[in-house]
């Protein structure tokens, strides 16, 4: 039997979810996400406040401070939200503290909705996210797409939850590309293709409009000072 899917959007969405999660935020947290547990990352801390976020890290020895606020670089912090920028760091074992406008809003909006599992669905993941539901046999999934800053509607998220549900209804192997082209004519991602910006290189435009790159599942799978501790789950 097929699951009942709820497509649900921006923090009001994430505030509603039940059963099983899917937080969508693809340009950038939760491709960030899937690049930092390629990378080696052990757990990532998500957080909804800059100042949490800095109290946390600064508890925890050789962690480090990730995210952005309105897709930039926070002062002081050690990584930006970038996954291209992940490709020249060693992060092999290290703890992220992550922080950002609306993927770990997301994230913790939705653990504390009562959802569970909750996990993070992107382009780069999606087919790794559908084997975890069936690995699960969920009976109720709630995608909830984050938009810009948990506000706005997000086409190129949207764009994902359709991808997704493609492939739940039993196409194993549905043509991601109309869907990735719905997301290169989004908002967001027309202010990568206006050029670089601190934190945020038109670089990760494509790195994140790709389809099944990685096998990686990023779960929650406890708490920390009351904050989802996601690790990743391979497919």
């Amino acid at each position: 039997m097929n699951p009942a899917i709820r497509r649900l959007a921006l923090i009001g969405g994430a505030d509603s979810a039940a059963g099983l999660a899917v937080v969508v935020d693809v340009l950038r947290s939760g491709s960030f996400l899937c690049a930092a547990f390629s990378k080696g990352v052990d757990r990532v801390i998500a957080v909804d406040d800059l100042d949490a976020a800095r109290r946390i890290a600064g508890t925890l020895p050789r962690s480090l401070l990730s995210g952005e606020r309105g897709g930039l670089s926070v002062a002081g912090f050690d990584l930006s939200n970038s996954p291209v920028e992940l490709g020249s760091k060693d992060l092999d074992g290290r703890t992220l503290v992550h922080t950002t406008s609306a993927g770990t809003q997301g994230l913790v909006r939705a653990v504390r909705a009562g959802a569970e599992p909750v996990v993070a669905g992107v382009f780069l993941n999606a087919s790794a996210v559908a084997r975890f539901i069936s690995d699960r046999r969920a009976g109720e999934i709630s995608i909830v797409c984050m938009g810009r800053e948990g506000i706005e509607t997000g086409q190129e998220d949207e764009a994902f939850g359709d991808y997704l549900e493609e492939i739940l209804a039993g196409d194993p192997t549905p043509d991601p590309a109309p869907h990735l082209e719905k997301a290169r004519r989004s908002r967001a991602a027309g202010m990568f293709l206006a050029g670089d910006r601190p934190g945020a290189p038109s670089e990760d435009l494509e790195f994140c409009l790709r389809a099944d790159v990685f096998d990686i599942v990023p779960v929650v799978t406890g708490f920390l000072d009351g904050c989802p501790v996601l690790r990743p789950w391979r497919a």
